[in-house]
């Protein structure tokens, strides 16, 4: 049986030495209510920080990562049943994308965020994308510092806002080693 790596029913589990076991997996309808309150209770500044700006209208935005389009979709990461982070992904054409990551102010430097966009990059690869894009203020240093340890560049500011850019293929293999070197044990399961 063959199985995609966008499958609802795939689940990744990352063993992360300071936090114990995470899954990841991908959102669905039966996550919107908990989607929209992971992000009404970012604090304003993570907000412009993923936003670019301040919305409240967060409804909408999960709306979309769900929609189950080939479009558009969205991951979470789980911790005794709470969603911890969220990752994004919004097709720009045919071997691109726009990839975006949100992690809880109370789980940031645990490697939640590397491993969302590991498996960002798992996902874009096995759709045909070469190339994953993201724009980042200016003042977000962690996603800056991930995206340079991934080898990615950065181009176009518009003021506050900067356009970072990932090869995946090579991004994906920096990625897994960053995991590893940081204790990180990952492995999938997949549906019986």
């Amino acid at each position: 049986m063959e199985y995609e790596l966008g499958d609802n029913r795939i689940v990744l589990e990352a063993y992360i030495p300071r936090l114990g076991s995470i899954r990841v997996r991908l959102a669905s309808w039966r996550d919107r209510e908990k989607l929209v309150r992971f992000f009404e209770n970012l604090s304003e500044t993570s907000i412009s920080l993923r936003f670019l700006s301040y919305t409240k209208d967060f409804r909408s935005i999960v709306d979309r990562m769900i929609s189950s389009s080939e479009s558009a979709l969205g991951i979470i990461a789980e911790y005794r049943d709470r969603i911890v982070g969220v990752g994004e992904l919004y097709r720009l054409g045919r071997d691109k994308c726009e990839a975006a990551i949100t992690v809880s102010e109370d789980y940031r430097g645990l490697c939640i965020g590397t491993t969302l966009l590991y498996t960002l990059l798992l996902i874009a690869h096995s759709r045909g994308v070469k190339e994953i894009v993201g724009y980042i203020h200016a003042s977000n240093t962690p996603m800056f510092s991930i995206l340079d340890r991934l080898g990615g560049r950065r181009t176009l500011s518009y003021s506050d806002v900067v356009a970072g850019y990932l090869l995946v293929d090579s991004a994906i293999e920096k990625a897994r080693e960053i995991l590893v070197s940081k204790g990180v044990k990952l492995s999938v399961k997949l549906p019986r």
